[in-house]
């Protein structure tokens, strides 16, 4: 581990923001300054800040991976069922699908199963 060097010795707070984000905490880094007036103003223990910074940071981890995860699965845009062509496929029981997607087999802790051709998709 190396030893500060005589510049951040001397301003430390100048560059923890660069140091934050070196070490991966990108959103704690983005959002230390107002952090640090909140904890201020509504006196937080040195706990209570750690927390709220993890906390920031969590959440932000989590929104990223979920943005790239969505990305890598290349999820196209859905249709509202509104616009749905209910006219295709030829064989539908429309009010089963319309039933289901109320979605109170959720309350009822049932199961929803649906079956289709491999592949299935609009000629």
């Amino acid at each position: 581990m190396s030893l500060p060097t005589d510049a951040t010795m001397m301003n430390p707070s100048d560059n923890l923001r660069e140091q934050l984000e070196r070490i991966g905490l990108r959103a704690v880094a983005a959002q230390l300054n107002d952090m640090l007036a909140n904890a201020t103003r509504q006196r937080w223990s040195p706990r209570q800040l750690l927390e709220q910074l993890v906390q920031v940071e969590v959440a932000e981890r989590a929104h990223r991976s979920l943005e790239r995860r969505l990305r890598t699965a290349e999820i196209r845009r859905f249709k509202p069922m509104a616009d749905f062509d209910w006219t295709w496929p030829k064989r539908i029981e429309r009010d089963v699908i319309e039933r289901a997607l109320t979605l109170d087999f959720l309350a009822e802790a049932r199961n929803l199963v649906l079956v289709g051709a491999n592949g299935l998709a609009r000629p």
